[in-house]
């Protein structure tokens, strides 16, 4: 849920059936679904899924090092 609003929220309202669809197109038809130049596309590939997989990451990290220091 947190995952969704991310993706959706930002100065660029992207909404969550567009979300799905570009991802859906970047699944199935691989990066060159980005060659249409969308600027939701865009938007959503280059700064909003980075920054939340990153986001993810970071959260893994500090639980690992959470579980270490236990």
């Amino acid at each position: 849920m947190v995952v969704s609003g991310a993706l959706t929220f930002g100065a660029e309202s992207i909404s969550l059936t567009d979300v799905a669809g570009t991802l859906w197109r970047v699944f199935h038809d691989g990066w060159t679904a980005m060659e249409s130049g969308e600027p939701r596309a865009i938007i959503l590939l280059h700064v909003r899924l980075p920054r939340v997989l990153l986001a993810f990451m970071v959260g893994a990290c500090l639980a690992a090092v959470g579980v270490a220091l236990q």
